[in-house]
């Protein structure tokens, strides 16, 4: 999504997440000029916090986008010290692998369909039109998959974790928590407080997309 990155250059004042991302996904006017947030890190990492209660150790992450460094950040507050990025073009994943070590995170990079280490956890960040042979999906060994993908779903990925067995959750989980962020930015006095009833929002918000 390149507007997450064009959209820096015109902010007044950027939070920190956002300049650590490189990535801004919401904007807001205010009296002095428009601030950028990114709610995604939070966003991702309390969808992964909620549905598996857990932290993970090493991950794979697909694709090396702009999200993509939203979820680097999520993993390292998950406790990943390990993680294997994997690309078609390897020169794309030059700023991951930089905010990566900056976190202090062993990153390490791969082709689809190279072989590499199982992890913990596949977090993929790729479009719902990619295309993923059977080979890059036998490829791919974790317990555990998160899709930012969530029309249509399950995706690719999601229909292979479900021939395995194995659980996964798509990219609405993400949506929602980082909705519930964005809410806090546009009526809260910080974001990381709670707004009044805001489990009872999110209870509807979670009846209404049908999670």
């Amino acid at each position: 999504m390149p507007l997450k990155t064009v959209i820096r250059p015109m902010l007044a004042w950027e939070c920190a997440t956002s300049r650590l991302t490189g990535a801004v996904n919401t904007a807001v006017r205010r009296s002095d000029g428009w601030e950028g947030y990114n709610t995604d890190v939070w966003g991702a990492a309390t969808a992964l916090r909620r549905q598996w209660g857990t932290t993970f150790s090493s991950a794979i992450l697909l694709g090396a986008g702009a999200t993509a460094s939203s979820l680097v950040v999520s993993l390292r507050d998950l406790g990943v010290t390990s993680l294997v990025v994997v690309a078609r073009d390897l020169s794309r994943t030059h700023d991951i692998q930089k905010l990566g070590r900056e976190l202090g995170i062993d990153v390490r990079t791969a082709h689809f369909g190279e072989s590499h280490e199982s992890a913990d956890i596949v977090v993929s960040s790729l479009p719902a039109t990619a295309m993923l042979t059977p080979e890059t999906l036998g490829k791919l060994n974790a317990a555990a998959l998160f899709d930012v993908v969530y029309e249509p779903w399950p995706s690719a990925l999601g229909r292979e974790w479900e021939r395995r067995g194995l659980e996964s959750i798509s990219g609405l989980h993400m949506l929602l928590w980082q909705a519930v962020r964005q809410a806090r930015v546009f009526y809260g006095e910080s974001v990381d407080e709670p707004l009044p009833n805001e489990e009872l929002v999110v209870t509807a918000m979670r009846a209404a997309v049908g999670l």
